[in-house]
């Protein structure tokens, strides 16, 4: 399973249901409420019982997964800065079944 933090809650929901089975279900208040934190992603991994084998921070990436909230740099790459600190703007989460 591979969730990205910049998903949307229907894609975290999906990934869930897939981990789950059938008789997953959709919690509207944690979708009404926006995209879950890194650290629940990784907390349902856990308890879904997958083994994390790689946890990836993307500093920078060619496109804005958020649609049109950053503006390109001078090379045409996407950044998230705060106060000229670059944070991570996407993660790459890669869990196995043991």
């Amino acid at each position: 399973m591979t969730v990205n933090a910049s998903d949307t809650n229907r894609r975290y929901w999906d990934a869930m249901a897939a981990v789950h089975g059938q008789d997953a279900y959709y919690d509207t208040e944690a979708l009404a409420a926006g995209s879950p934190s890194l650290g629940e992603i990784v907390t349902a991994a856990l308890r879904a019982g997958l083994r994390i084998e790689a946890l990836h921070e993307h500093l920078e990436v060619d496109r804005d997964p958020r649609g049109d909230m950053l503006a390109p740099e001078y090379d045409g790459r996407y950044r998230l800065r705060v106060s000229g600190e670059r944070l991570p703007i996407l993660y790459t989460l890669i869990a196995a079944r043991p």
